[in-house]
């Protein structure tokens, strides 16, 4: 596999690592907290990818 194939598999993983817990989620009331928090660990990930990154 190419490099981009790599990064799109991992994209694509990473939007269902946010996506899922939020669909099933037993307590409805929390999806959107859960979500938020998944988005902002990953734009921690991108943010510190691209400053410090490729390791």
């Amino acid at each position: 596999m190419a490099e981009s194939d790599w990064l799109r598999l991992v994209g694509l993983l990473m939007v269902m690592i946010i996506v899922v817990p939020g669909a099933i989620a037993l307590n409805r009331h929390t999806w959107l907290r859960n979500t938020a928090i998944w988005l902002a660990v990953l734009a921690a990930l991108v943010f510190v990818y691209q400053t410090f990154g490729p390791f």
